[in-house]
């Protein structure tokens, strides 16, 4: 049975009569009172003068009360990682996602700063209490373009599907979690099946890099199926069409980036899981995209603790899957180097041991039997792809 407890009367602290006379308060009148106090301040202070008379709590259970305000409590989520975020999403009349925001702050995101792939008036979060864990939700409506939504009809079902974007709090890594997310209806009912995309499911190269032989940065590489790094190559249909982009982050899970900058110094793609094999090609040589058989274009290297960087997909020797691999490094910034040079023109700061490879593969190729590995031994594809226009425009013999 739900007990009900009236609020305590006091007649003097009325915030909707504030204040109760111009006459000067009389000096035994309670201190609150005295001043100028805002209804804000009024009404947390009756409400916790009833959460301790009626026993409530006035903070979720991942916060602690501290001088009458709820903070969040950091040993709740302890030794927590971005694995161990799973956002709640109903699919009803409206898709709502939800994300914890004490554990988004332990991970150092910025929960109040999230937003879905189209920014609106009426595509803003809340914050409420779900399972008694303070979230951020957003309610977006079902329709085709709400807040970015995109809309997929196959037969008698609707498929509903966004992205909430979460930035971090060290702006100058720029490092977004990206959670894609969706939901399908079938025609006529009212509730939908829930899909999200999170934890991200591609098989992750992770190594530990060295520092200053104090501790360790789990550094991961993930391969990409989209320019904005928000769809990881799912593990179950490891596979990318040949003659498409195939795009590569790598980040360092490190706070510290006014000091140090994570910076890809090698990269190459294979026909085997052999990192020293001749067959292997260069993708980036000394930072930069170096010039080999195939197309890449570097993004950012050196500049933050991610890199992010793109391929065209071509197979390798006539190999029918393709393997990747990255030398990577922590560079100190604060030197005379820059560590966003190429190798012949910086001097950045060597760790030494804050070195490591990170290797992913195989990925599949598919449309790869046309597309033979000739190409891959010193001639670009851009080039050909020249060739073939100047022939075209020559005139007919």
């Amino acid at each position: 049975m739900e007990h009900k407890v009236a609020a305590p009367h006091i007649e003097s602290l009325d915030p909707l009569r504030w204040p109760p006379s111009k006459k000067p308060l009389p000096p035994t009148m309670h201190p609150l009172v005295r001043g100028r106090v805002s209804k804000m301040t009024i009404l947390v202070g009756l409400l916790a003068v009833l959460c301790q008379q009626t026993g409530a709590k006035l903070c979720a259970n991942d916060e602690v009360e501290i001088d009458m305000a709820c903070s969040c409590n950091d040993s709740f989520y302890g030794g927590a990682t971005e694995n161990d975020l799973v956002p709640v999403l109903t699919c009803d009349n409206l898709m709502t996602i939800s994300v914890s925001k004490c554990l988004l702050e332990v991970l150092h995101r910025i929960p109040e700063n999230s937003y879905l792939s189209s920014v609106g008036m009426n595509c803003t979060s809340t914050t409420l209490l779900l399972n008694n864990i303070r979230v951020y939700s957003f309610a977006i409506p079902t329709q085709n373009g709400s807040c970015g939504n995109v809309m997929k009809i196959n037969g008698d079902q609707e498929t509903f599907s966004n992205v909430l974007h979460i930035p971090s709090q060290d702006n100058s890594a720029a490092v977004l979690l990206s959670v894609p997310f969706s939901c399908t209806y079938t025609t006529g009912a009212q509730n939908g099946t829930a899909h999200v995309d999170y934890p991200p499911t591609p098989p992750v190269s992770q190594i530990n890099l060295a520092i200053n032989n104090t501790g360790s940065v789990p550094t991961i590489m993930t391969a990409y199926s989209d320019s904005s790094y928000a769809r990881p190559i799912d593990k179950d249909n490891y596979e990318i069409a040949a003659g498409t982009t195939l795009y590569l982050g790598i980040i360092a899970d490190f706070l510290d980036s006014e000091t140090f900058a994570l910076r890809a110094e090698n990269c190459f793609a294979g026909p085997t899981s052999n990192s020293a094999s001749d067959e292997n090609v260069l993708l980036i040589s000394g930072g930069c995209p170096a010039e080999s058989a195939i197309p890449t274009t570097v993004h950012t290297n050196g500049e933050s603790l991610e890199v992010r960087f793109s391929m065209d997909v071509f197979p390798v020797k006539g190999a029918p899957a393709l393997h990747l691999f990255c030398d990577v490094q922590l560079c100190q910034r604060t030197g005379a180097g820059n560590c966003a040079a190429c190798t012949s023109l910086r001097r950045a700061y060597e760790l030494g041991p804050g070195s490591g490879t990170l290797r992913i593969g195989p990925i599949s190729l598919t449309a790869y039997d046309s597309l033979t590995s000739g190409s891959c031994t010193g001639v670009s594809w851009t080039a050909l792809w020249g060739t073939l226009l100047v022939l075209l425009a020559l005139p007919l013999i």
